[in-house]
Formats: C-alpha cells, structure tokens, sequence
C-alpha cells in the first residue's frame, strides 16, 4: 500500500495535478478546480488514516467520509467540463431498520440521484479494468449508461466482490450468484451475431445462468481432462464481470461472472466499493443499534464476519481502484 499512497500523494500537489491534468486531457486546468481536487484528494487521505485507527463502531462512517471525497477529487480530475459537483451522496437506501428486522437485509434497494455515485459511475464511463495473466492493466469492459432511474439491491453489491462469497454463504447459508470465468473469448469479427464464450468452472443450470443476467444463451456442460467441472456459456451479451481483489503477489487476478439483472445496465467495480462502503456507514450512522448489535454478537451478529471483511476490502482496494481510472493507461 505504500507506493500506491506515494503515487496518490501527487495528486495532492497543487502544481503536480496540474501536470497529471495536462497530460491526460491537453489542456491546462485552472487553479480554482486544481484545489478543489487537491483539497478532496488530501481530505480524502486523512479520513481513511483516521478510519484505520478509528474502533469498528465509527470505523465505517469515517472510511464513506474518505470515500466520498476522494471519488470528489477523481470526478473533478476525469472531466473537462465540470468545475463542481453536488454534495449530495447520490444514493438512496430503502428501510434498513425493517430489512434487518425480517432478515432480509440482502433485498435492500439503492435508488440513485444525482450527486456523487450517479457521477461516479459516468466519470468511469462505468468501467472496470483487469490484469489479464499479468501485472498491469491490459483489457477492461464498459458497461451500458445507467438510466435515471436506476435501482440495484444489496445482494448485487455483495455478489460484485468475490472476496466476500465464503463470508455471505456463512451470514445466509447460500452462496451469492458469483462464480469462476476460467476464459472469456470473442467475439470473432466474422461472427454477425457477436457471440461471447464464457467458461465458467461449475456446473451451473439455467435457472442460474438466467439470474446471471442471460437471456439469450446457448449453455455446454463438460468435464476437462484436470476433472474440473466447466459451464461454456455462448451468448451475444457482454455480462457483469468482476475481478477477485487483491490479486496474488504478482498482481494477477481471478475473474468471476457475478448476478446481474436480465437486459438492464449494471455498475463497475469501483461504484459497487461505493456503495458497499455507503450502506455500511448508513448502518453505522442512522442505525447504531442494529451496527452495534452486530458487532457485540447480539442480533444480526452473522453479518459480522461479512462487514468486518467489507470494511478490510474497501480498506485495501479502494485506492488501486481509483488510481487505475486516475493513472494513464492505454486500455
């Protein structure tokens, strides 16, 4: 973590992020909008350095802060066009208090409006990037522009982060819709349907590949020699693909095809962070009893483990994933 906070550092450099600004756009950047980014990114910092040694009962409030601001600083740094942004979070959460009650917690909604995450997820261009057998960024896939009225639940955020899986199966004794690509080819230019295989390593029926977002899909099931089990899954849609974070020591990272709703948009790596990072701190802040009943081991105390996780990955990830969309690169 170290070097990525050097390299983080820069862009609290009044005259660095000019430069940084300059050679991803070629054009100069204002001193105004400079310390707006600066201020952000350096406001940012400090939250997360107060979060990590903060105790878990404020910890999740503290790291949203920090959140918050440093994708302030990243919208303000991608965009050529605004000189501000809203205050507002940008997400709304259903009622967390009644979810908790009837142990349903994973079917709670996010309604997005305009504010942070809604320009989050454009200042991405909803993307996400990938170490394909290697140690630095080499493909990414766009998702489609998120309509205005927009919702996602929970469960789609937890399925976005494959570390959490283990943890999600012990909180609800069912595993989330998340599973291994093994391989992902084409699709062939010669192909006038552009069809995409999927290997996924399972044996997953069609009731699961549908609740993966598939419509229209022709699925195979086989054997390979090293007796894993593998899905091969043709289809002309681009689904939701998610990286397991972090990587091992050389950087490299497995590739899960996580649930998405069938012919709607979805949302990038870095804007599910967000949002996992903004119901924990709505959990913390608006709902103490319920945050510190969990984590005293009184009611909802399963969810432990899986927050107590939620809040390391964030912790640990965040940054790699803002200095992917900050620092340039050709893919």
């Amino acid at each position: 973590m170290v070097e990525l906070w050097t390299a983080y550092r820069e862009y609290e450099s009044l005259d660095l992020v000019k430069k940084l600004y300059q050679s991803k756009h070629g054009r100069d950047l204002s001193t105004t909008k400079a310390l707006k980014i600066t201020s952000s990114f350096m406001q940012g910092r400090n939250y997360m350095e107060a979060a990590e040694n903060s105790d878990y009962s404020i910890r999740p409030l503290l790291l949203y802060y920090g959140i918050q601001s440093m994708s302030r600083g990243l919208i303000l740094f991608l965009s050529t066009e605004k000189a501000d942004i809203r205050s507002s979070h940008g997400l709304a959460l259903g009622n967390i208090q009644e979810r908790a009650a009837n142990n349903s917690l994973t079917d709670l909604t996010f309604r997005i409006s305009n504010g942070t995450f809604k320009e989050l997820v454009e200042s991405t261009r909803n993307r996400t990037y990938f170490y394909e057998n290697q140690s630095t960024i080499n493909c990414h896939i766009d998702y489609d522009k998120l309509p205005d009225d927009y919702q996602f639940t929970l469960n789609e955020v937890l399925c976005g982060v494959p570390v959490l899986k283990p943890f999600v199966h012990a909180w609800l004794n069912s595993e989330p819709d998340c599973f291994q690509v093994l391989r992902i080819d084409g699709p062939n230019p010669q192909d006038e349907h552009k069809r995409i295989s999927y290997s996924v390593k399972g044996n997953l029926n069609d009731a699961t590949i549908e609740r993966l977002g598939f419509v229209e899909y022709e699925r195979h099931f086989n054997d390979n020699p090293s007796g894993r089990q593998i899905t091969m899954i043709t289809s002309p849609e681009v689904k939701r693909i998610v990286s397991h974070r972090p990587g091992n020591q050389f950087g490299f990272q497995l590739r899960f095809i996580a649930s998405a709703r069938q012919n709607e948009a979805t949302i990038n790596d870095i804007s599910c962070a967000y949002a996992l990072s903004h119901f924990l701190s709505t959990l913390c802040r608006y709902h103490p009893t319920v945050w510190m009943g969990i984590l005293m081991g009184r009611e909802h105390n399963s969810l432990y483990p899986t927050a107590y996780r939620a809040i390391e990955f964030i912790e640990s990830n965040y940054l790699r994933m803002l200095l992917e969309h900050l620092e340039p690169n050709n893919f």
